[in-house]
């Protein structure tokens, strides 16, 4: 057993360079984290900013499939989207990849005109998120 160095716990050692618990190690990297993004605010904003910029069609594939099915911890669903079906070819969890679906929306629809454009699926038809079911 070894005692913390910040709350002066005891806790049972795993390596030998292991100085704090875990409560304290998470804070501190939490900090660090902090700190890091404090220091570096300007470039990650306009790297996730341009990352963002290039691949927008590929995002909105993946935010409806997020908004159909939810995301990795089990939330995101939409109750609009409750039940609909997502086309087979663009669904990882089946094979298929977001890129595929943007690349089709890019051939089929274009490009998005102008920042207040988005992509609307039809309802009323049953298709789902799925190609000729898009505008």
């Amino acid at each position: 057993m070894r005692s913390c160095l910040d709350c002066y716990r005891e806790f049972e050692r795993t390596s030998n360079s292991r100085k704090r618990c875990i409560l304290c190690a998470t804070a501190q990297r939490r900090i660090r984290a902090a700190e890091h993004y404090a220091s570096h605010k300007e470039e990650i904003i306009i790297k996730n900013a341009n990352r963002n910029a290039k691949n927008y069609i590929r995002l909105s594939v993946r935010q409806h499939h997020i908004s159909i099915f939810g995301n990795k911890k089990g939330n995101g669903t939409r109750s609009c989207y409750s039940g609909m079906l997502f086309f087979k070819d663009w669904d990882p969890a089946r094979g298929g990849s977001f890129q595929a679906g943007a690349d089709w929306i890019v051939e089929n629809i274009g490009e998005r005109p102008n920042e207040n454009a988005s992509l609307h699926v039809d309802h009323t038809t049953g298709l789902g998120f799925a190609p000729n079911n898009l505008s």
